[in-house]
């Protein structure tokens, strides 16, 4: 709690003390040889130079202070690199098991008391170094208190736009999903509380809670629940007692979930991650992980691609993140496939092994309007993967691609008076000749309003404005309110 506090000569002190606490704990307890030379390595570390990061001290090239901030998210990183260290020591240096494990309780129970008075300056330390020291024994008598101070930590980030509190807790939350027992009241309908954090929080805040719903959705998976196809039934019956705010969420957003557009709704909540690269790596990576429980949770273990549930994730990423590779990340996106290809993956590869006639209209609908989300703000490479996945849905299904012909039109006149990337062009203007010689796409060119209806009619109206970051979200005091009783009703 005092590292990053005060002063230089406060910060040095720490940072000293805690040196030689360590080099007391070498030289005076009796240690193994293996765990003495463990200790010892941990000493040098602190003692090196690089140490003072995480006591915020300036460099001595530039011995000045004016730069040290003592709030904010590089301390709080600080404080968790802080934390791991000092967990290792309470491992490494303890006589015994037993002694390390009165260590860790008693220091548990420190921080869990300053974590829930109210105290603005140090919470937020708290809560993350209870994240850290949580990932072995988590309850919900612990998940509860958390939680009510969750609400706090949203309202203060939306009135005063502090949101280290809110940051330190949802990581805490995060890190304790890895031990939180599958016996918890709190598992399924955190799942819905993660959701609903993505849609509220801003661009800066979206990598912090998309981390905390990757998490959830793994701790569920891993108790068994979703085997057999039941995935999406187990999460919306755990939506059940929260109906009374989540529905007003679904209302508020425009995007709705039920059992048949559950995971078109999960990717539109997720997309607008997509957009930026400060967020794009963990979108994809969170997407990948549905993705994967998704295909690994289908009933009678039919797997892709006669199964086609994780279709919302699979086109998705195969527009937007999915590139030319050997390396097993791309080929996991096939783990599944009864028809593997090579080391050599590209997005075509994948399109050739999914049977579009199987994909109900309105499903290919949506995924291809998800493509379109944000489109002219997308890097030249993933514009060209998403025209050719446009121009392969215009050939086979353009029924489905008459709805979508007002924006296709629109964003083909902006990419080929500004786009320079000369794929990216030619796949336009394969889109563009695709649409051009079929007589069905002949007046359809104003079906906006078409499309509005078509996908008001399927849960999906608010779908441009709720699914980027580019557009202000207009209901965010009122979406800020739901969320709260969101949470009211989880720990009622």
């Amino acid at each position: 709690m005092l590292a990053n506090t005060g002063t230089t000569e406060t910060r040095l002190m720490v940072h000293r003390l805690l040196i030689n606490t360590i080099h007391a704990m070498c030289t005076s307890f009796p240690l193994d040889e293996s765990k003495l030379a463990r200790l010892k390595a941990l000493l040098l570390t602190l003692s090196e130079p690089q140490s003072g990061s995480l006591f915020n001290l300036p460099s001595r090239e530039n011995m000045s202070t004016s730069s040290i901030q003592d709030t904010g998210i590089a301390a709080l990183n600080a404080t968790e690199s802080l934390a791991n260290l000092l967990s290792e020591v309470t491992t490494v240096a303890a006589p015994s098991i037993d002694v390390s494990n009165a260590w860790r309780s008693r220091w548990m129970s420190l921080v869990a008391s300053t974590a829930f008075q109210s105290n603005p300056a140090i919470q937020p330390r708290a809560f993350t170094v209870m994240g850290c020291l949580a990932r072995e024994d988590v309850d919900d008598d612990l998940l509860y208190q958390v939680l009510v101070a969750l609400r706090s930590s949203i309202g203060r980030y939306m009135e005063e736009g502090d949101s280290e509190m809110l940051i330190a807790i949802v990581s805490s939350l995060t890190k304790m999903m890895e031990k939180l027992p599958t016996a918890s009241r709190y598992g399924v309908q955190l799942f819905w509380l993660a959701l609903s954090l993505v849609r509220l929080v801003p661009l800066p805040l979206y990598n912090c809670t998309a981390s905390f719903l990757e998490a959830v959705v793994g701790n569920i998976a891993t108790s068994g629940d979703f085997e057999d196809g039941r995935m999406v039934f187990t999460l919306l019956q755990g939506r059940v007692p929260l109906e009374e705010a989540a529905t007003q969420l679904d209302e508020m957003y425009g995007i709705h979930f039920s059992m048949e557009s559950f995971h078109f709704a999960v990717v539109a909540t997720l997309v607008k991650g997509l957009a930026d690269n400060v967020t794009k790596n963990t979108s994809i990576r969170v997407l990948s992980t549905l993705l994967e429980i998704t295909s690994v949770s289908t009933p009678h273990g039919t797997r892709f691609p006669d199964d086609l549930s994780g279709i919302p994730y699979l086109g998705t990423l195969i527009a937007r993140s999915l590139s030319p590779s050997r390396s097993d990340t791309n080929k996991s996106f096939l783990f599944s496939a009864e028809n593997p290809v090579g080391d050599y993956v590209t997005p075509g590869d994948i399109m050739r092994l999914i049977d579009m006639e199987k994909i109900k209209d309105k499903e290919l609908l949506l995924n291809v309007a998800i493509g379109l989300i944000d489109f002219t703000f997308l890097e030249d490479s993933v514009q060209y993967r998403c025209l050719l996945w446009l121009n392969q849905v215009a050939l086979q299904r353009p029924t489905v691609a008459l709805h979508l012909c007002s924006p296709i039109i629109n964003m083909l006149d902006n990419l080929l008076i500004s786009c320079q990337n000369a794929a990216t062009l030619e796949s336009a203007h394969d889109l563009l000749r695709t649409i051009t010689s079929n007589p069905k796409f002949s007046g359809a060119v104003d079906t906006s309003e078409m499309l509005e209806d078509v996908l008001e009619g399927i849960g999906f109206g608010g779908l441009w404005r709720s699914t980027t970051f580019h557009v202000r979200n207009e209901n965010e005091r009122q979406c800020t309110i739901l969320t709260d009783k969101l949470i009211e009703l989880i720990i009622a």
